[in-house]
């Protein structure tokens, strides 16, 4: 990781939501990523393990035949909006999910965590635009983010058979087909299709990122403050999974305050 990244340490949930405030104010935009080991890198799932960017496309192409009678409705014939709803269910890509919610990233981070679970979480943050001021992308004053799904230059430049491909990723915005992308407010990173790479490496990493790490031992206290602010398992994935979830711990919950 780049060492001149700003790591911060918050022991409690105020500490913690006065540096989201101190980092907001600093910066015209910030997203945020959790993640529930502060060791996991930020990269996108087609860069780990086994895969590589290059199979994006045929990933997609398998997806596409496969997926239409799941779907309700037929998406347009648009790489990126497919690579989207790839990305929503667990499909290899070179996106990675970000939220423009700090709450949100906060809850990726340690409401899902297993038990047993004994290792510190952290929040990522990021500037957007400071990020795009190194790709050779065109954007305009008036689209700094852009959306890909509708952007062309942006659109060229990460094609996976791009003639003249990017080499450093780029932040945007795509359409909000599903209402899990809706509910966490998600933004991405968009990797070019080259070498693997984490974004924290990068040698301008610490002009865009900032780490806030939010130690174990305080994790469950965190937890807490989330639920009484209203942020629940349900809130971050609308499905009826997760609203299971929520019904079993709001139950165990009130079983350990009846001993």
């Amino acid at each position: 990781m780049n060492a001149e990244i700003e790591i911060i340490t918050t022991e409690s949930f105020p500490d913690f939501l006065t540096e989201i405030e101190r980092i907001s104010q600093a910066n015209s935009s910030v997203w945020f990523r959790g993640n529930s080991n502060q060791i996991y890198s930020l990269s996108p799932s087609i860069y780990r393990g086994n895969y590589e960017p290059k199979y994006e496309q045929s990933f997609q192409t398998k997806f596409k035949s496969r997926a239409l009678p799941y779907l309700t409705n037929r998406p347009v014939e648009n790489y990126w909006e497919w690579l989207f709803i790839m990305q929503h269910h667990g499909v290899p890509t070179r996106l990675l999910d970000w939220s423009s919610s700090a709450l949100v990233a906060l809850g990726f981070a340690i409401m899902f965590r297993e038990d047993n679970i004994d290792t510190d979480a952290a929040i990522w943050c990021l500037n957007p635009i400071t990020l795009n001021e190194s790709t050779r992308v065109v954007l305009t004053p008036e689209d700094k983010i852009p959306d890909i799904s509708v952007n062309g230059n942006a659109q060229a430049s990460f094609k996976i058979d791009a003639a003249a491909r990017a080499d450093y990723p780029i932040a945007i915005t795509g359409p909000l087909n599903n209402k899990r992308i809706a509910a966490q407010k998600g933004t991405f990173t968009l990797f070019p299709n080259t070498a693997k790479f984490n974004l924290e490496d990068k040698a301008e990493a610490h002009n865009f990122l900032t780490k806030i790490v939010i130690p174990n031992a305080n994790i469950n206290a965190f937890k807490n403050q989330l639920y009484y602010l209203g942020m629940t398992e349900s809130t971050i994935y609308p499905d009826l999974n997760n609203l299971a979830l929520e019904i079993k711990r709001e139950f165990n919950q009130n079983l350990e305050a009846d001993v």
